[in-house]
């Protein structure tokens, strides 16, 4: 299922509830980053990452998705995709498998 809004914790649920198997999330960054690109463009964009990885970056005041919609998807076994609409780069994967 594909969402754009600034709460993630519904679409992770109504996804969940259609049995999609996943949930994109839009945002205006690409994905996940090893540090804020805006404020650092040589910030490593990160593919792949765990629910564990970015609840801890959650906790450290990243906003890029809430803590409460990364642990409802854990919880359900749902892969996050987070992404920015253009497409550039085919965003972040999170789940409970890390490549």
């Amino acid at each position: 299922m594909f969402f754009a809004t600034s709460s993630q914790y519904w679409p992770t649920l109504l996804a969940d509830e259609f049995d999609a198997g996943r949930c994109e999330l839009i945002k205006d960054v690409g994905g996940y980053f090893t540090e804020d690109p805006d404020s650092n463009p040589g910030a490593n964009y990160l593919p792949w990452i765990s629910y564990e990885k970015a609840v801890e970056m959650a906790e450290r005041g990243c906003e890029l998705v809430q803590r409460v919609a990364l642990e409802a998807a854990r919880q359900r076994g749902l892969q996050l995709i987070v992404r920015k609409l253009d497409g550039a780069v085919a965003g972040t994967v999170v789940s409970s498998h890390t490549n």
